[in-house]
């Protein structure tokens, strides 16, 4: 059994939150290009990520490598862009921020 096949049995279908947050060390995009690939067309892989598609390459150093583990992505996937402030933090209170103002009173 390959490294991949194996990998696969252990993880399952994957989410990866946040991907592209960090910029990785070079040694990690081939590991992940591994992972995305063993997983193409047979698992589900959902990847969240505060950074546009096109700032992905810096990820990895190599943007060869990324537009390869991105078409795989992509090639039977959805991308969903989401505008608006964060779910996590409604409701909650904002350090430093101005608070939004208030409507006259009629």
């Amino acid at each position: 059994m390959s490294a991949p096949d194996s990998l696969d049995r252990l993880v399952g279908d994957l989410l990866a939150e946040r991907f592209a947050a960090v910029v990785a060390a070079a040694q990690v995009g081939p590991a992940i290009y591994e992972l995305v690939a063993g997983r193409y067309e047979r698992r589900a892989t959902v990847l969240t990520s505060n950074k546009s598609l096109a700032s992905w390459g810096e990820v990895v150093g190599d943007t060869a490598l990324m537009m390869a583990i991105t078409d795989r992505l992509l090639h039977h996937g959805e991308v969903f862009y989401l505008r608006g402030s964060s779910y996590r933090m409604r409701g909650k209170e904002v350090i430093g921020a101005t608070p939004p103002p208030t409507a006259p009173a009629s």
